[in-house]
């Protein structure tokens, strides 16, 4: 086994007779979190960059009008 999947580890998060969902995540280094926090906004854009990741498409709302016409569609 390579060092690099030693670090890591695999946890189910969801079971069920048909299926099985894993995760794989690498665990604090020594318990050690980071010591910055981050503000709302910095939460937010990390939260859509994943989504973008997910192949999700963002689309900037700056308006009631530009909402009703999404709605439409």
């Amino acid at each position: 086994m390579s060092e690099g999947l030693k670090s890591c580890r695999y946890e189910p998060i969801a079971l069920s007779n048909e299926s099985t969902v894993v995760a794989e995540f690498l665990p604090d280094f020594l318990g050690v979190r980071e010591a910055a926090y981050q503000s709302e906004a910095e939460l937010e854009k990390a939260f859509i960059k994943q989504l973008q990741v997910q192949a999700y498409e963002y689309l900037p709302i700056t308006s009631e009008s530009v909402l009703q016409h999404l709605h439409c569609r």
